[in-house]
């Protein structure tokens, strides 16, 4: 048993409901930033409000399709940081615009590019050890893969 999985026995997290939680919270973070624009008079349409919220309900019911979902989505995101990355000291930062939170960086410095990557990046890793925890395999009846190193073939 891995640490991670030690850790939610310890606290007695039920870990698909607390995606499905932080899911639908983001949805409703992204409906209520689409509707502060209508108010605002822009047109704006955001697809991540309703499927957040389909997605989220998945997670929280313990739907093995959802629990996929996010596991692609979370490898596609760690797979293009590293894609960016990894291209960014051959094309430089001159047309780089980061955004984190209220803080523009324009023309960032490429240190400055990697110190915020080096901040951020534990998020996704943290929620894969997350998915591909053997908690998270029991809570949605998925074989477990608690080696931990090898994503499991049904993905």
């Amino acid at each position: 048993m891995g640490s991670i999985d030690r850790f939610f026995e310890q606290h007695g997290v039920d870990v698909g409901k607390a995606l499905g939680l932080l899911t639908i919270a983001s949805a409703v973070s992204s409906a209520y930033g689409m509707a502060f624009r209508l108010v605002a008079g822009q047109v704006y349409l955001d697809l991540t409000a309703p499927i957040g919220l389909i997605v989220g309900i998945a997670l929280w019911r313990h739907y093995r399709w959802a629990l996929r979902l996010i596991k692609v989505l979370a490898w596609i995101v760690v797979g293009c940081s590293a894609v960016v990355l990894m291209v960014l000291p051959f094309t430089g930062t001159a047309k780089l615009t980061l955004r984190a939170g209220n803080v523009v960086l324009m023309r960032p410095a490429l240190w400055k590019v990697y110190v915020l990557a080096g901040l951020v990046m534990p998020l996704p890793a943290l929620l894969l050890a997350t998915l591909y925890s053997a908690k998270v395999n029991a809570e949605f009846g998925l074989p477990d893969s608690s080696d931990g190193l090898v994503p499991p073939k049904f993905l």
